[in-house]
């Protein structure tokens, strides 16, 4: 912190005469068993909010997951990592999100092993997952926020998310179910239109996006040789991607447009017209580029991302 912005956050503190506790006895500092909240998420396009009781981590339960799963190292200057780093790297996030999930919920993951409990975090979609995550990781456990600052980002939070239309969740199955059938609703508003356009939009699990993401893998750009920038002689031993080769952009262009078709078909509540995955690319070509962009974002970033699940929570 800068010393403008703690000058900032003191004089805001001063300004909202908070107040405060002194702790001058071991007694008066709150153990993390007793830290207990239930984070309110604002599901977005929704009315809805869920209520999921959780509990701050401690020193020792954060430390332990990261001493129990250790993430694997790889040095940059080595080269390219081996697919054994890169899935050893995937296996310990997961790892480690559960060991911190299940503490911060007090609810086990449904399974009894490993790739059992990951199968189960794969039947809701990560964007839920991470601001879980996150939060039980941040601002749940104190690792994150400015003194003041939180309080007063609680405080306007609570008055622009009222308590409505909360359901409170008991159990994590009970969790996966929920947002599963959560149905969002995309609005927007085109030049001169006096309506706004809405866009009923069905929850996507991570296994969706998987076998999405499988049937339209990105192509690997090519090749090429390094030039030496004076003579303009090859480099031996030097190379780097072309990501500029025109055979690529079309071919990525091409796996990037089946992709928003397979997520169009599996979150409207109809299918996109025409016979083929091609014959439906080429009718959504023909709709406004901007539908389309704004559309495939809000998927992207909301239903699967973490955008507009708002952080908010209420003492227990």
């Amino acid at each position: 912190m800068s010393i403008d912005q703690a000058w900032l956050t003191v004089r805001e503190i001063e300004k909202e005469k908070f107040k405060f506790i002194v702790i001058d006895r071991p007694e008066k500092w709150e153990a993390a068993k007793d830290f207990k909240h239930d984070f309110l998420m604002k599901i977005p396009g929704t009315d809805e909010t869920f209520s999921i009781p959780m509990t701050g981590l401690s020193y020792d339960q954060l430390t332990d997951v990261i001493v129990k799963f250790p993430f694997p190292e790889w040095d940059e200057d080595d080269g390219v990592m081996p697919a054994t780093v890169v899935a050893a790297r995937e296996r310990t996030t997961v790892q480690r999100r559960i060991a911190i999930l299940e503490t911060a919920l007090g609810m086990m993951i449904p399974g009894s092993t490993f790739e059992q409990k990951r199968d189960s975090l794969n039947k809701t979609n990560t964007g839920n997952l991470d601001v879980l995550e996150a939060f039980a990781r941040g601002q749940l456990s104190n690792l994150e926020g400015t003194p003041g600052l939180e309080l007063m980002n609680y405080n306007q939070m609570r008055q622009r998310f009222p308590q409505e239309n909360v359901i409170d969740v008991k159990s994590f199955e009970d969790f996966l179910d929920r947002s599963n059938s959560v149905v969002h609703f995309f609005r927007m508003n085109r030049y001169q239109q006096d309506y706004i356009v809405e866009f009923p939009l069905k929850s996507l699990t991570q296994e969706n996006k998987e076998e999405i993401e499988k049937r339209t893998p990105e192509p690997e750009p090519p090749i090429m040789p390094v030039h030496h920038q004076v003579t303009g002689r090859i480099l031996p031993g030097k190379t780097r991607v072309n990501t500029e080769d025109p055979t690529y952009i079309r071919a990525l262009n091409k796996a990037k447009k089946m992709r928003t078709v397979m997520y169009l078909n599996a979150c409207l509540p109809f299918r996109l017209p025409g016979e083929s995955e091609e014959d439906q690319v080429a009718w959504l070509g023909g709709r406004l580029a901007g539908d389309v962009r704004q559309i495939n974002t809000y998927i992207n970033d909301v239903i699967l991302g973490v955008d507009g699940r708002y952080n908010l929570f209420t003492n227990v």
